[in-house]
């Protein structure tokens, strides 16, 4: 079963979100979210992206991209 809340990232959300703002606002912005697999930074990043297409302000373009399974030879963040 999977939950349409978000619990217990608060803090990464609210960083993630100034980050955002702070690009909206025309100041070069990056974030790297990194951590161990099954963490929940998918799930963070897509709560992020949902808020952000959902904001009635400016229009937001979400671009993301996921590393590549190289098996037993992976190299972080391939």
């Amino acid at each position: 079963m999977t939950s349409t809340r978000l619990v217990g990232r608060d803090a990464e959300l609210a960083a993630l979100g100034d980050a955002l703002a702070d690009a909206a606002a025309g100041r070069p912005s990056f974030a790297f979210v990194a951590g161990e697999s099954g963490v929940g930074k998918s799930r963070l990043v897509s709560e992020l992206a949902r808020r952000a297409r959902a904001d009635p302000g400016e229009p937001v373009r979400v671009l993301s991209g996921d590393c590549i399974d190289l098996g037993a030879t992976e190299l972080p963040y391939a």
